[in-house]
């Protein structure tokens, strides 16, 4: 017993991977304990040696996997029986013993150089690509020792046993897998970048050796002890934004640091961070922290986050006066004198708080031109909104500048566009999103003259959903000069709130004759998928007010359109309902802005991979149509592919009359779609936006590829991308949000521009259906 007990405490090595001192000297004690055990445990038995990594010697990193399987017997899901030593069907204390007597020893065929073992076929097949060989082939530790990059994002990866050959590797890209054990990492010292984003690790302890890393990114997991990172003097930028961390004070030496996010964990200390004179950026963002004057001597600092905290005074900011970005969203200040002095200031958020005195920003003589200042959602005294504020506008360029164009909508739709299908109109507006209002970027966004004077307002409904924070709605009103500011009184200062709205549908769907908003929310990004309610803001003779009886329908609602589908004379709305059970349906409206759902209006669409519709009348035949699209390759099943499901006098779109649109490898997932005439021939083309899907060696949501399918006969269409639209695609770049198709250059022509924060991103149309970038 006493012998079984002190091997189970030897369990606890696990936490230590990669200090071969204390296992050794464990190593040791332990064997001196069974020493006499061992002739019987392997008397005359023949097996190759416990070599499971292949590396020519039985040692540390073999015992950390046959740890990993101990105690497994045949049926679980943990056995293999290459641990099972004395093949007895369990992987026990005898095995124990067995490995113990072979430990340091060197293994025959470890010195076969083409019998390098990687277990997991989604690395093998990245790594056989890295080095041009066939997957099928051998890979040898000498080719494996070629490797200095190594990149895998999205690729499904969960063993990393055989990348410890990979001695050789500077740059190691592994985000977005479910991987857990860092162990075979361990050794591979000679790497300066490691970026494991959203991954399902928890342990880092195989990490302590890296001494030569300068870049780190584990953000996205679920690490909370980071003392395995206190000796890596050499990093100079850390991302563990998103995990379970508590305790910094690990960080507390690495005085090179001049990037560092410790955003989203539950950190309420951060004294350790007093030292890091060199820190040039600095995200604390969704933590816990109350107490700001472990910053105070970070005079290096040009940018903080400090948004979703309980911070109430911000006085050690005061000799921070290289900061040029600012952001204290979403906390309880009241006192911003400090900021008078910060004139390098060049965005600065203050959302969201208890400020009533803006003199402060008024006497900061660096303030103004080109800069971004946010003051929404406080409680401003009468003073600062008669004198501060307008003395603050007076300050900035009030020329916005070009980011989207947006056309105007009719209140009351005809049949042959909803409310999100853009109308081609004379009036467009130009809009630099980023110099209105702070991140959060806002996807669900809605244009229209909300105050009935004559001017184009926007709607912002923002959200971030990798964490379950709500914010809240927003109304930036347009002064007709370009410039937009926001309303204070909208909704008397209590806005709706969401986790994650994801598209905002304009229209009166009241019937007074005044814009309304529809906004579709998918709260939580993140499994399990909870979902969350959308609503509807309607317009009343006492301001916007919220509609009532959508509270019962919640899911991942991540797109919709809006059209009258039933012909009573009033807008109503499909909502995809993505991810969710029950599938897609309608909420038809009664007139006055009250829906009933109706979840027979649609046959044989599926709900998973559904993430993005339009109703349009694409045909002509005066009857709406469906376009819906998502994920026509998914990693995790559910592909759908983008077509059109014809609308006509039974109201009922079926995927039995449907139209398949062609699809475009590496490109299938489609966040936006888009519906006009573009080549003036009298029938509608689409123009589809599309993004990576995770296969081809196309990153999932990364990359833009515009698709142009036009309508060569009724019903018809083709593909016209490659003679059409030209230099329609970045792999590289960010993913577009939304398209809008208007005519931006006053020629009468159709062109196609992104909205999507300030990307000036725009397809003029030669007047013959022919699109080039500005």
């Amino acid at each position: 017993m006493d012998i079984l007990q002190s091997f189970t405490s030897q369990l606890e090595l696990k936490k230590e991977r990669c200090s071969m001192m204390r296992f050794y000297i464990t190593l040791a004690v332990l064997t001196s304990c069974l020493w006499a055990w061992l002739p019987l445990a392997h008397t005359s038995q023949v097996r190759p040696v416990p070599d499971f990594d292949q590396n020519g010697l039985v040692d540390f990193p073999d015992f950390l996997l046959f740890v990993g399987k101990f105690g497994s017997k045949q049926g679980d899901e943990r056995y293999e029986d290459r641990f099972d030593l004395d093949g007895n069907g369990a992987i026990d204390f005898s095995d124990f013993l067995s490995f113990v007597n072979d430990f340091g020893k060197t293994s025959l065929s470890g010195g076969d150089e083409n019998d390098v073992n990687i277990p997991d076929a989604n690395l093998r097949a990245v790594i056989a690509d890295s080095l041009g060989k066939g997957r099928d082939e051998a890979i040898t530790r000498t080719e494996m020792a070629v490797l200095t990059h190594l990149e895998a994002q999205d690729a499904n990866i969960s063993d990393l046993t055989g990348l410890q050959f990979a001695t050789n590797l500077t740059f190691l890209w592994l985000t977005g897998n479910p991987i857990t054990d860092l162990s075979p990492l361990c050794d591979i010292t000679n790497l300066t970048g490691l970026v494991l984003f959203g991954n399902a690790i928890t342990d880092i302890s195989a990490l302590a050796n890296l001494t030569n890393l300068g870049h780190l990114n584990l953000g996205g997991n679920n690490v909370s002890d980071i003392w395995a990172l206190s000796n890596l003097t050499n990093l100079n930028w850390i991302s563990l934004n998103d995990n379970a961390i508590e305790d910094i004070s690990a960080l507390a030496n690495l005085t090179n640091l001049t990037w560092l996010d410790l955003s989203g964990n539950s950190i309420s200390d951060i004294s350790s961070l007093a030292n890091l004179t060199n820190l040039g950026e600095l995200n604390l963002s969704g933590t816990l922290i109350t107490d700001l004057s472990a910053l105070s001597n970070l005079t290096n600092l040009t940018l903080l986050r400090l948004t979703n905290n309980a911070i109430t005074n911000i006085s050690a900011l005061s000799n921070l006066t290289h900061l040029e970005s600012l952001d204290l969203g979403y906390n309880s200040i009241s006192d911003i004198s400090v900021l008078s002095n910060l004139t390098n200031l060049t965005y600065l958020n203050l959302s969201d708080n208890a400020i009533s005195d803006l003199s402060p920003l008024v006497a900061n003589t660096g303030i103004g031109g080109g800069d971004r200042v946010f003051v929404a959602n406080n409680p401003l005294s009468d003073e600062s909104l008669a004198t501060h504020l307008p003395a603050l506008y007076s300050k900035f360029d009030k020329s916005a500048s070009l980011g989207a164009c947006v056309p105007i909508l009719p209140k009351n739709l005809s049949v042959d566009a909803g409310s999100s299908h853009t109308l081609q109109t004379t009036y467009y507006l130009h809009v630099d999103h980023t110099k209105i209002r702070p991140p959060p970027y806002a996807a669900a966004l809605a244009y229209a003259d909300f105050n009935e004077d004559g001017h184009i307002d926007i709607f912002y409904a923002s959200g971030e959903g990798t964490r379950p924070i709500t914010f809240p709605a927003e109304l930036y009103l347009n002064d007709g000069a370009g410039h937009f500011y926001p309303d204070t009184n909208f909704f008397g200062g209590n806005p709706p709130r969401r986790i994650l709205p994801r598209k905002a549908l304009t229209g009166d769907f009241n019937g007074d004759g005044l814009m309304d908003v529809f906004v579709l929310c998918h709260g939580y990004d993140k499994p399990p998928f909870p979902g969350e309610s959308s609503y509807v803001i309607l317009s009343s003779p006492n301001g916007y007010v919220l509609g009532s009886g959508l509270d019962t329908f919640i899911g991942f609602q991540h797109g919709g359109a809006s059209a009258d589908i039933d012909g009573d004379g009033d807008i109503d709305v499909f909502v995809t309902h993505s991810n969710s059970d029950g599938g897609p349906f309608f909420l038809i409206n009664d007139g006055s802005g009250s829906f009933t759902q109706d979840k027979d209006r649609t046959e044989g669409l599926a709900h998973k991979g559904l993430y993005t519709a339009e109703l349009v009348d694409v045909d002509g035949d005066d009857f709406l149509d469906l376009l819906a699209a998502g994920h026509e390759y998914d990693p995790e099943g559910g592909n759908l592919p983008t077509q059109i499901l014809w609308g006509d006098s039974t109201g009922v779109f079926s995927t039995t009359k449907a139209t398949i649109l062609p699809s475009v490898v590496g490109h299938g997932v489609v966040p936006d779609i888009d519906v006009s005439d573009t080549d003036g021939d009298g029938d509608k083309d689409i123009v589809i936006n599309r993004t990576g899907s995770g296969d081809e060696n196309h990153r999932f949501y990364e990359g833009y590829y515009l698709q142009l399918v036009e309508q060569v006969g009724k019903r018809r269409f083709e593909d016209k991308t490659a003679q059409l639209l030209f230099k329609n695609e970045d792999i590289n770049a960010d993913w577009i949000t939304w398209i809008r198709m208007c005519d931006c250059n006053g020629d009468g022509h159709v062109d196609i521009v992104v909205d999507n924060a300030a990307r000036n991103l725009i397809w003029e149309n030669d007047g013959t259906g022919t699109f080039r970038p500005r």
